[in-house]
């Protein structure tokens, strides 16, 4: 049989429920004794914080009494007033749309609030929806499109292409640029190529891809019209 818990009684101090841990004291009062703390309040209190304006509650006694953002601020000083924003609502940045977070500010202007201070906030830069890759495609920044990669950039001339026939790409179909130029993404310097061929060299083989390529472009009028308007 297992053994029986030992119950522990309260702690001593006066108003503290909490159960006794060492020298009949729980835990936090215990390690306030061996700080040389011996005050013997109780943990929570009703206080109100000390600093003027400030109506948060305070809730561990401390010398002066001060709520938790004035606590972490009495090293430096900085006794203001705490400025309590809501989460979700609009970075308090001029101009900014992004949603705020920390301190009222999103994501990247509180980067730069804690690395050049409130003074050395700057509006932040656009982010780059269109790039021209090392092989000089162009690539626009769209993850829900049928014709995004993994890492959710598309090149723009299969959208153009999927865009114009309603449908997204076949994996067989590449999109060519008539005059070379990659970054030409016009629908009139783009042709739609087949670039599937048969498995074999078989009669069988090649009439049944046939029939395939048949079936697949014949009934297509935005394949014919393409040609003029190429």
């Amino acid at each position: 049989m297992a053994a029986a818990k030992t119950q522990r009684g309260k702690c001593v101090v006066f108003g503290c429920n909490r159960a006794q841990r060492s020298k009949h004291m729980c835990l936090p009062h215990y390690k306030r004794q061996q700080n040389g703390n011996t005050s013997q309040d109780p943990l929570r209190t009703d206080k109100i914080c000390a600093v003027e304006t400030c109506n948060k509650v305070v809730r561990t006694s401390y010398e002066l009494p001060l709520c938790k953002p004035h606590r972490f601020r009495r090293h430096s000083g900085d006794l203001r007033p705490v400025i309590h924003y809501v989460k979700d609502t609009p970075c308090r940045f001029p101009g900014c749309k992004n949603l705020g977070r920390t301190l009222g500010l999103c994501v990247a202007h509180y980067r730069q609030h804690w690395l050049y201070g409130e003074d050395n906030l700057k509006p932040i830069r656009e982010p780059t929806y269109r790039l021209i890759s090392s092989n000089g495609y162009v690539q626009l920044w769209e993850p829900g499109h049928s014709e995004a990669m993994k890492s959710g950039w598309a090149l723009e001339h299969r959208i153009v292409m999927a865009e114009y026939l309603g449908r997204p790409l076949l994996k067989e179909e590449n999109v060519h640029h008539k005059n070379g130029d990659r970054e030409d993404n016009r629908l009139k310097n783009l042709e739609l190529w087949n670039v599937s061929q048969p498995a074999g060299q078989r009669v069988e083989d090649k009439l049944e891809w046939a029939e395939h390529i048949i079936a697949l472009y014949k009934k297509s009028e935005k394949i014919r019209k393409l040609r003029k308007v190429s």
